[in-house]
């Protein structure tokens, strides 16, 4: 009985300093925290975007985007800069796979699937934590 009751008490020791470790340590054995501070955003404003706006199943218009990133950091709005022609070239072609970037009833740009769209795009490019989101001005 003496026996148990210590290896018991060794187990729940054991037990207890293990979760001590790990709750003032971290669960990830060398891995980096994935907490980010939330700063103020940095906004990169890019040059317009034209797109083509399809109506009834053909060419109706051109409408001009202007886009800008809510990005987490100065160092992201460097690197947006420094990957500028691979933005262009993700939002552009993620632009033209949209094909008809107009909402169901055909009349006017379905501008939240565009935003979504160019976010997943940016977020290919930069990196996830980089951007926060993509703000669209639409002009025709």
């Amino acid at each position: 009985m003496k026996k148990v009751i210590i290896i018991a008490g060794l187990v729940l020791g054991l037990g207890g300093g293990g979760y001590f470790a790990w709750t003032q340590f971290g669960s990830g054995m060398g891995a980096a925290p994935e907490q980010q501070v939330a700063g103020d955003p940095v906004y990169f404003e890019m040059e317009p975007i034209i797109a083509p706006f399809i109506r009834d199943g053909s060419f109706a218009k051109y409408v001009t985007l202007i886009v800008n990133l809510e990005l987490a950091s100065d160092s992201d709005a460097e690197k947006a800069r420094e990957f500028l022609p691979r933005l262009r070239d993700a939002f552009t072609t993620t632009l033209s796979g949209l094909a008809a970037i107009r909402t169901d009833d055909q009349r006017m740009v379905d501008i939240d699937r565009v935003r979504s769209s160019l976010l997943n795009a940016a977020r290919r490019v930069l990196g996830k934590a980089a951007v926060r989101d993509v703000l669209i001005q639409l002009t025709h």
